[in-house]
């Protein structure tokens, strides 16, 4: 199966990886510092990794920009999860993709 590359398929508009990776470092390390266990995180959470966003990468986003977005991230880790147990799937570092039987 010939899949569209991640950045095409996964980055549009005006997200990036590096604001991917600014959000989910500062959600885990709230999470860390504060002892944060259930799945949804309190809304000062997006506050401050939105402000990191905007310090880092000079882009202004808005609450519901960043909680859209940690939802999708979810799903994208929840899928890649299922996929992952799926029989004769596995992770090629190489092409940095999951490869499947074409059944899947």
């Amino acid at each position: 199966m010939n899949f569209p590359l991640r950045y095409m398929f996964f980055y549009k508009g005006k997200w990036t990886p590096e604001m991917d990776t600014i959000l989910v470092d500062t959600l885990l390390r709230l999470k860390g510092e504060t002892g944060w266990i259930l799945e949804e995180f309190p809304s000062y959470f997006l506050l401050i990794a939105g402000k990191e966003i905007e310090e880092k990468e000079h882009m202004l986003l808005y609450d519901i920009e960043l909680s859209n977005r940690v939802e999708a991230l979810h799903t994208r880790y929840r899928t890649f999860k299922d996929l992952w147990r799926v029989r004769g799937a596995y992770w090629d570092f190489r092409t940095k993709s999951v490869i499947a039987p074409e059944a899947v």
